[in-house]
């Protein structure tokens, strides 16, 4: 199934489905975790170890529209992305994080053959649920640290022009019940 639009333009707009028949995805993904703590909880006391991890996610993916001797790449091919990040849990349980999202651009991303590549910086700081009777802790989320504007979308008849968004705070308070 594809989407087509009702009326063109650059902004996503009213879609119809149409069938596009025959389509194949086909993908790979590596993965690696460096998490060098055991957790090894004592009664009454369930805190994870301090210290460092990280992680790597490489990943590719070719998705095509099959049409007789045709075969066209969907707008949703995305090609190669790579996710890493990085955390820190300190010795008094403030945890801090930032994970890097790179991807190669989505077919329907193209301007004159080139897709545009998306990369996102994430970064967050959570505290220990230290207050309010050690119930209850903040944190503080900065999405697209960097504030990119990469095109996700041109034109598209799936999904319009669509471009990243920029960079987004959010304070939040969690709590134990």
């Amino acid at each position: 199934i594809a989407y087509s639009q009702f009326v063109t333009g650059p902004q996503q707009t009213a879609f119809s489905t149409m069938n596009a028949g025959r389509s194949t995805s086909r993908g790979w993904e590596l993965s690696w975790e460096y998490n060098p703590h055991e957790f090894n909880p004592t009664p009454g006391q369930l805190r994870d170890p301090q210290g460092m991890n990280a992680f790597v996610l490489v990943a590719g993916n070719k998705s095509r529209f099959e049409n007789g001797n045709t075969s066209l790449v969907t707008p949703q091919d995305q090609g190669t992305t790579i996710t890493a990040g990085v955390g820190y849990k300190f010795a008094n349980n403030f945890n801090s994080s930032l994970s890097l999202y790179r991807g190669s651009g989505l077919a329907s991303s193209a301007l004159q053959g080139q897709r545009s590549a998306i990369t996102e910086v994430n970064f967050r700081l959570s505290s220990p649920p230290a207050y309010f009777a050690n119930k209850y802790g903040l944190e503080l989320t900065v999405e697209n640290l960097f504030d990119g504007k990469g095109r996700y979308n041109f034109n598209s008849a799936f999904a319009g022009t669509r471009f990243q968004q920029g960079r987004r705070f959010a304070v939040g308070l969690f709590g134990q019940f």
